[in-house]
């Protein structure tokens, strides 16, 4: 397996979306992220720096998160005055629309940090003398960037399946449509399996820099306290477990996905899942919590075929 596509971010994104080519902006914007934007990366990573204020010529500062207009006025006049964002009755949906739109968002998140802690290991594996041989051509490291590369892969196909999804009915309001459903499925397994997997790759990524992945000097630790934000924002995996559930109980959602995945997989093997789910959905509430863990794998093994 070649792991040059692991080097580029947009080679990387080419090489698992078949329909995806790089606009040139984005081209332009890599080559100056590898001449300047990697540089200032590392100079105001938040671990061990001094709190950094920026201004503009005329003094304002620069470095505050920017919302609208509209937005600070509904946080200094609407809860007290009662302004609605959107019709009566409709602000659960509202919440969980954004909430669903930003877990997708941490999904992408997700693949984009693993994919650089994994560049990173790749570019340390590549000139470490271990042994008489490069790190990287011991058989059982090579062994390990050939399945966290095979995972990773299989998680960014997920994460952009997600993205697709959301295009399509971001613009839907209740009663949503099946295809809605679908894509909440979606987004709740794409963000707990990037999210985990970024934290197990920065993870890996500094087991291979052995002790030298403890210091700042090589980023990898910054990976691994990076990635936590990623498994815990927008819900930890838990939750995203739980808000599966329910989707699939009271939307069918999972049939949906199988419908989806039809001729992607041996038909069997979809079959016998689709039979292994219906049979936990029966199960009482309990029982399906505390065993809930196998629900987990099933569409992320597909997709790594």
């Amino acid at each position: 397996m070649s792991f040059q596509d692991l080097e580029s971010p947009l080679s990387f994104l080419e090489s698992t979306q078949i329909n995806f080519r790089s606009p040139q902006w984005l081209k332009e914007y890599e080559a100056w992220w590898q001449a300047e934007g990697q540089g200032i990366s590392d100079a105001v990573d938040r671990a061990g720096t001094p709190w950094l204020r920026m201004f503009d010529l005329s003094g304002k500062r620069v470095d505050q998160i920017l919302y609208s207009p509209e937005y600070w006025r509904m946080l200094k006049h609407g809860y007290r005055s009662g302004w609605l964002l959107g019709q009566s009755g409709n602000g659960i949906y509202l919440i969980l629309e954004v909430l669903n739109a930003s877990r997708v968002a941490n999904s992408l998140g997700s693949v984009a940090l693993a994919q650089r802690a994994m560049a990173d290991a790749l570019s340390f594996a590549r000139n470490r003398m271990v042994f008489g041989k490069l790190l990287i051509e011991q058989p059982l490291m090579r062994r390990q960037f050939d399945e966290r590369f095979r995972q990773l892969r299989a998680a960014a196909r997920l994460a952009w399946k997600s993205l697709e999804l959301l295009n399509e009915v971001w613009q839907q309001r209740p009663p949503y449509s099946d295809r809605y459903h679908l894509f909440r499925l979606v987004a709740h397994l794409s963000k707990y399996w990037s999210a985990e997997l970024a934290v197990q790759t920065a993870k890996w990524s500094m087991e291979v820099h052995g002790g030298l992945g403890t210091l700042q000097e090589f980023r990898a630790e910054r990976w691994l306290r990076e990635a936590m934000i990623l498994a815990i924002w927008e819900g930890p995996s838990h939750r995203q477990i739980l808000d599966a559930l329910e989707v699939m109980e009271r939307k069918h959602a999972h049939k949906l996905l199988f419908q989806h995945l039809s001729g992607l997989a041996p038909t069997s093997d979809l079959e016998t899942m689709q039979a292994q789910i219906e049979r936990h959905l029966t199960r009482a509430k309990k029982w399906k919590q505390e065993r809930k863990r196998w629900l987990r794998a099933w569409p992320y093994l597909l997709l790594m075929r």
